[in-house]
């Protein structure tokens, strides 16, 4: 029988602009708002019927939280909320989500050479 060789509880998805091109406007957006990072994760993407909703890591710092229009290019951002990242880790609570952030955390800090 086949062991599970994935982690369930595995980080969050880094944008990659280099590879995706929402990415790329999503990371052109970010740095916009005067974010200055190099490593971004998405901790929340939530479709809505007129825009999007985003939740990023920036590095290992930052939360920020904001929504972007459907329809509009380039991307605007609406609604920004900056939180840092402890008072986040604070407000989601203990379990998976925060196991999730962990690891996140974790994967940030190695790529960032932390």
């Amino acid at each position: 029988m086949l062991s599970r060789l994935t982690n369930r509880f595995e980080g969050y998805r880094r944008l990659q602009p280099a590879k995706f091109e929402r990415d790329a406007a999503l990371l052109e957006l970010v740095q916009s708002l005067g974010i200055a990072g190099s490593v971004f994760h998405v901790l929340n993407e939530m479709p809505e019927q007129g825009e999007d909703l985003f939740t990023l890591l920036c590095d290992d710092q930052l939360v920020m939280s904001f929504e972007v229009p459907r329809g509009k290019i380039p991307l605007d951002a609406v609604d920004i909320v900056k939180v840092p990242i402890g008072e986040y880790r604070n407000k989601i609570g203990q379990g998976k989500h925060r196991i999730r952030l962990d690891e996140t955390l974790k994967n940030a800090r190695v790529l960032l050479g932390r």
